[in-house]
Parts: C-alpha cells; structure tokens; sequence
C-alpha cells in the first residue's frame, strides 16, 4: 500500500452489527413511512360549504349558500342535510343532489316595529345569500328499525361538496407545490 491511497474498510468493521430484530424493525418503520404516503393518495378529501337549508312543500331542499362559495357550485354535486328535528347520531344525513342555482341574490328584510305598523327594512350589513335548490334521494331519515319522515318545513344545516380530491393533492395545493 503507498503513502497515497486509503485504506479499504468494510462496513461492518465501523459500524457495530446491527441485530436481526433491528434490521427488522427499521423495515418496518420504512414500511409504516410508504404505506402512509400511499394512503394518503388514497383518503378522499372533501372540501364543503355549510347553509342553512328548509324543506319546502314541492319536496326539495332550499338552501342559502353564502356569496364566497356560490361560484364553485354547481348543478349535480352531492349534498347531505342535517335535518334538525331527526338527531344526527340517530338517522344520519339525507343525501341529494343540487338541481338548481339561483343567478341572483337573496336580500334579506327584517320587519321592524314602525309607528304601529312593521315596515320591511333590507338589511346590507347581512351577508349576500344565494338559493340553491336539492333534490332529496328519499325524504325520510332511517336507521334499523327506527325512522324519521321528513316533512314540510323541517330545517337544517347542509353541506354541499365543492371539490373532491386525495387528501395527498389537498395537501400538495396548499402548499402551492401542486400546479392545479
């Protein structure tokens, strides 16, 4: 061997020797650290607007959806109501699809005592609402043996899919590292 060149090692003479068992278990940790980034291109990712909603005598669901969200709806996206009178840990959610969106706003009134008479008053500070009518799949509420019919002028919370994606991709555009 010359002056110049380096000796030659093997692994083993510098590291200690590692045991079966941990050999094993660092495999599972890479294991564990795939198979959690691959879930997470798997686990559906729903992002959601939430209104106020009401049944309404022709067998839909109206809704009021706030200003900021009624851009990213649109017809035949899949909605579920909480419907106030049916308990959620009990009947769950009805589901349905939107059928309609209305192209311009709802102006909120309030009727207000004025010299012995109400008189309708608009008020602008209210957010601006827009209606948006679902199509209920079934217009009562079951679960095993109970149920719970849903009637007219039953109310509710309501919240309708805006975009469904990996929760990988939710992630990524977040971050802005993803183009879309």
């Amino acid at each position: 061997m010359t002056s110049n060149a380096l000796p030659n090692f093997h692994l083993n003479a510098l590291l200690p020797t590692l045991s079966p068992w941990a050999r094993f278990g660092s495999l599972g940790v890479v294991a564990l650290i795939g198979g959690a980034i691959a879930l997470t291109t798997k686990i559906p990712y729903r992002s959601t607007t939430q209104a106020n909603a009401i049944v309404t005598p022709n067998r839909t669901i109206q809704a009021l959806v706030p200003a900021e969200s009624i851009n990213q709806i649109t017809t035949d996206r899949v909605a579920q109501m909480r419907v106030t009178a049916c308990p959620y840990g009990e009947f769950g959610t009805l589901k349905g699809q939107v059928t309609t969106i209305a192209t311009q706003p709802v102006m909120v009134t309030d009727s207000i005592p004025h010299g012995g008479r109400y008189a309708n008053v608009t008020q602008f500070s209210q957010p601006t609402l827009y209606t948006v009518t679902i199509q209920p799949q079934a217009l009562v509420l079951t679960q095993a043996a109970k149920s719970c019919p849903v009637r007219v002028g039953m109310q509710g919370q309501i919240d309708i899919v805006l975009r469904e994606e990996s929760l990988a991709r939710s992630v990524l555009r977040r971050l802005r590292l993803d183009g879309t």
